[in-house]
């Protein structure tokens, strides 16, 4: 399971984050804490990675939180409820690839 994966299951479950009525946020020290399995140096580079950039209000597969303050970030709200992705293997691979391929000769 991605790092990724693992804060959206956290977040999720209410294990990581606190609820206020702009969604969840939490802190770099509360995730370092969270993830203490994982060396500071990754999870120092993580967050700034997934942030969203300045300006910006849509989340990607690997923008989807927002830098509120220093060393406070808030999630954005697509990521919340949503599950993990799942690895895509070579049949996934496949198939995704002739749907898109699919939906691109129909317009």
């Amino acid at each position: 399971m991605t790092l990724k994966d693992r804060l959206i299951t956290a977040i999720n479950a209410g294990e990581l984050g606190h609820k206020d009525k702009h969604g969840v946020f939490f802190t770099k020290k509360e995730f370092a804490a969270y993830f203490s399995d994982i060396t500071e140096r990754y999870t120092s580079a993580f967050l700034p990675a997934a942030t969203i950039g300045e300006g910006r209000a849509w989340a990607s597969h690997t923008k989807y939180l927002f830098r509120i303050g220093k060393g406070v970030y808030r999630v954005h709200p697509d990521m919340l409820e949503k599950k993990p992705e799942k690895q895509t293997g070579p049949d996934g691979f496949l198939s995704l690839l002739h749907k898109l391929i699919t939906e691109s000769d129909q317009h």
